[in-house]
């Protein structure tokens, strides 16, 4: 599931997937001095959070970066969000059966919740050729 990260964080999966690509360590993952660990800034104080026990004291080698590119990006995905989905969840489930919603595929699923801008797109082209092609009298 790393790859769903793609749309939460472009950037994040770029550089993850040139870390997890590097198989003959050319970037030297040692140098970068990454460690099991995520700091955020929550109202101006910087708050660490270990991906595993003592993570802000074990370094991201070359050996464990696939550990550490999955535990970043379930982090990042599931863990860290957990309480604003848990309540979207709930929201939505005041509304839909969430049992329906599992026919839908994650694509399938932003498109029925956030709309198609393609679609939109193509949606508001036809109605300003329509008005073009019509004559009121």
């Amino acid at each position: 599931y790393v790859d769903d990260l793609r749309s939460l964080d472009a950037d994040l999966y770029k550089q993850l997937m040139s870390v997890k690509h590097d198989d003959s360590n050319a970037l030297i993952i040692e140098s970068m001095e990454l460690t099991f660990c995520v700091t955020h800034d929550i109202l101006g104080d910087k708050v660490t959070q270990n991906l595993i026990e003592n993570g802000s004291n074990v370094t991201v080698t070359h050996r464990n970066r696939h550990k550490y590119i999955n535990l970043l990006a379930d982090y990042k995905l599931n863990k860290c969000m957990s309480v604003q989905s848990l309540s979207f969840l709930h929201g939505m489930s005041k509304v839909v059966n969430l049992d329906y919603l599992r026919i839908f595929d994650a694509t399938e699923l932003s498109k029925l919740l956030s709309g198609d801008t393609n679609t939109e797109l193509n949606w508001i082209n036809a109605w300003k050729d329509l008005r073009s092609s019509c004559h009121y009298t």
